[in-house]
């Protein structure tokens, strides 16, 4: 069969969001780094300090994204994300002091301005429940069948 380039990107697309919703269930809540007071986070979720991610509406031109960016207090953009044409969603650095929740609200509030959201972050913590991965001594081995202790690929390790 032979699919256009439109359906061959929105297939893609598809799958990219079904395997983080998947990948979702196996991160847990626990935050990467430690915050304070006003780091402006949700709280029990984590977020990169200092960052937010934030999507312009096509057509905006760069004046109007350096007004946006200046209301909000952002003091330079890290990097544009997006497919191949359309890089259009920036990752952007906020200037010291100035709280994540705010910079968001802010970003929100402009017309111009598709969405924005703190950068959150997510740390993968996961052992497998399979009832055969105790015998799996190449993922962990504990010694167990008289074998040599830590003679594996540390494979917990990478999971934590």
């Amino acid at each position: 069969m032979c699919f256009s380039d439109a359906a061959r990107r929105a297939g893609a697309a598809a799958t990219c969001l079904i395997l983080v919703f998947s990948l979702a269930a196996v991160f847990d809540g626990e935050r990467a780094y430690p915050y304070g007071e006003g780091d402006g986070c949700p709280e029990a979720v984590t977020c990169a300090p200092g960052q937010v991610i934030a999507r312009f509406e096509r057509g905006t031109d760069a004046a109007g994204m350096k007004s946006a960016f200046s209301r909000a207090g952002v003091s330079s953009v890290i990097s544009a994300m997006g497919p191949r044409d359309a890089r259009d969603t920036l990752l952007l650095e906020l200037e010291p002091g100035t709280d994540v929740r705010k910079a968001v609200e802010s970003l929100s509030a402009e017309p111009s301005v598709a969405f924005a959201e703190p950068n959150y972050t997510r740390a993968a913590s996961y052992t497998p429940t399979d009832p055969g991965f105790p015998y799996q001594w190449g993922l962990n081995n504990s010694g167990q069948y008289g074998g040599t202790p830590g003679a594996d690929i540390g494979a917990e390790n990478a999971w934590e």
